[in-house]
């Protein structure tokens, strides 16, 4: 079975839901309680870190890059669960600018009638046109279940051995609402950012190994919303 390993600590969200759902499908799912003091088993596939809202140490980080390189073999996938509840957290932040992701304290925004429930920050996510999307088959009627996304954009597309894509969007018409602003009052004209936003985004780092030249990848997966583990 696959070994999923849950990051700790750092006052994360609930991972039992995830964990549930893991283990119904076959998955090997634990906790690393606090990986200041723990290492990542060597047989973990991937490793979820569950919108923290304490900073990771830069020892912390060292090891989920560790991880990553699999001492250049790669093979390795870490999810990331973002929150429209989470403060600064710049050493975290760091390590996902060089995936080529950035998180602002923002809420996804929608001003399109029908791209929301009820409340503007509810949104409806859209698949893009990519190999993880492509038996959904939605159309403009049938789209992502809505939560609140945090803002999210892509610091590039390409860099060095690393592509990034968005995997589920945004309507063009979303707008990044400050988090503390008062969604009754707050006007989206005044908006500073602009959609479509990625709400759930891949970065892919491949290399070559041997003589063969075999690619190998491993992973980071971004979720702005910490609802779709619920």
């Amino acid at each position: 079975s696959i070994q999923v390993a849950v990051i700790g600590g750092h006052s994360s969200g609930d991972s039992s839901g995830l964990g549930s759902l893991l283990k119904q499908n076959n998955y090997a799912f634990t906790t690393i309680n606090s990986l200041l003091t723990e290492e990542i088993p060597d047989n973990t596939q991937i490793v979820v870190v569950n919108a923290p809202t304490q900073d990771f140490d830069p020892s912390e980080i060292s090891k989920l890059e560790q991880f990553l390189d699999n001492d250049g073999s790669l093979g390795k996938d870490l999810l990331y669960v973002a929150s429209v509840n989470q403060p600064s957290l710049p050493n975290l932040e760091d390590f996902l600018a060089e995936w080529g992701f950035e998180f602002a304290s923002e809420a996804v925004y929608s001003t399109t009638q029908g791209m929301y429930y009820q409340y503007p920050t509810y949104i409806f996510g859209q698949a893009t046109n990519s190999d993880y999307t492509q038996f959904m088959k939605l159309d403009s009627s049938r789209y992502i279940y809505p939560v609140p996304y945090r803002v999210c954009e892509l610091l590039y597309e390409e860099s060095g051995r690393r592509t990034t894509e968005t995997i589920l969007q945004s309507d063009s018409g979303a707008v990044g609402m400050p988090i503390e602003a008062d969604i009754s009052t707050w006007d989206p004209a005044t908006a500073t950012s602009e959609g479509p936003f990625p709400l759930i985004a891949m970065t892919t780092e491949f290399n070559l190994l041997g003589t063969t030249q075999q690619q190998v990848e491993s992973h980071v997966v971004v979720i702005a919303s910490d609802y779709f583990l619920y």
